[in-house]
């Protein structure tokens, strides 16, 4: 009876509402203070950059990367993939040399080196801690589609405007997120929400990079 009349008592039951509501609201801020965990680990490659240079796992040992798909002539999702990834650039100070951003092209065929360093110059995109990936078909598709488990569609040729011809090729819409150790992490949207969580977990993973 007496347990009872307790358990009817508002104030009684406002207080366990408060003390589940508490360890509930800690679980989930703790769970916002992680990284998400790895994926799979992409393992050793080797790409060449805009400047002709071969760029790959080696030069990214120890750094946070954010990555993603894209070719120079796409017509679709590929401009917001690039100014999303210019957007977060900006969220990190320009000294700091522990995060590094990557663009693959999906169309080395035609996106030489040369024609990635006019893009980046184009796009007033900065080269000091930003690399665009290219090199043969067969190294590509190696990375992409065997070590990263990602998609790469067939070249799909659209009307033709003005007599350009243009084309399309299917790829992640999403951005990559890769630790220190070259694991793949996560897959966000260039959403703003998207944007939001990958920028806190990719500065969560450097300052646990750093405290270790």
């Amino acid at each position: 009876m007496f347990l009872k009349k307790i358990w009817k008592n508002p104030f009684v039951i406002a207080f366990f509402v408060g003390i589940l509501s508490l360890h509930v609201g800690k679980w989930i801020a703790q769970q916002r203070i992680s990284a998400p965990p790895p994926l799979l680990s992409i393992g050793e490659w080797s790409l060449t950059d805009q400047a002709g240079k071969q760029f790959g796992s080696k030069e990214l040992a120890g750094k946070v990367v954010i990555a993603s798909l894209f070719f120079t002539s796409c017509p679709t999702i590929c401009p917001r993939l690039i100014e999303s990834m210019k957007q977060l650039e900006r969220t990190f100070p320009d000294n700091n040399k522990q995060i590094q951003f990557l663009s693959i092209s999906v169309d080395p065929e035609n996106d030489t080196s040369q024609v990635l360093e006019k893009f980046m110059t184009n796009k007033e995109i900065k080269k000091d801690r930003w690399s665009f990936l290219t090199g043969e078909k067969k190294l590509v598709y190696e990375l992409v589609v065997e070590k990263m488990k990602l998609h790469i569609g067939e070249k799909r040729f659209l009307a033709s405007e003005n007599g350009k011809e243009e084309y399309d090729i299917g790829h992640l819409a999403e951005l990559m997120l890769i630790d220190q150790n070259g694991d793949l992490r996560g897959l966000f949207s260039t959403e703003p929400h998207g944007l939001a969580a990958l920028e806190r977990a990719a500065k969560l993973l450097i300052k646990e990079g750093t405290s270790a």
